[in-house]
């Protein structure tokens, strides 16, 4: 099995600031680290995760089809580390190419 990332399209909700419920929107997407043996696979799991519940209710609502839009990404960097939220692991060339970016 291999692990991917299952990624919504952009949500919002109304954050509410005043009494009256009003306030800025927020915007979010929900994404979800699945273990499957394919794309099509990690899209099936990623729908039934409470994570991504938010999505497939606004789906539901809307009257579409869930998997409408989700987007299936490798989390394995250019180093070969699976950075997802299954293997609880970073890659640290990733993270001294991201401190020399931010020096320059």
């Amino acid at each position: 099995m291999k692990h991917y990332w299952v990624i919504s399209p952009e949500m919002s909700e109304v954050v509410p600031v005043t009494d009256d419920g009003q306030g800025p929107r927020e915007y979010f997407a929900c994404c979800v680290a699945v273990e499957a043996n394919n794309k099509r696979e990690a899209l099936k799991a990623a729908v039934k995760h409470p994570d991504m519940q938010p999505w497939v209710n606004e789906c539901r609502w809307g009257g579409r089809n869930p998997f409408t839009g989700l987007y299936v990404e490798d989390p394995v960097c250019k180093h070969g580390v699976c950075c997802c939220d299954l293997c609880k692991q970073a890659c640290d060339a990733c993270f001294d190419e991201l401190a020399t970016e931010e020096d320059e």
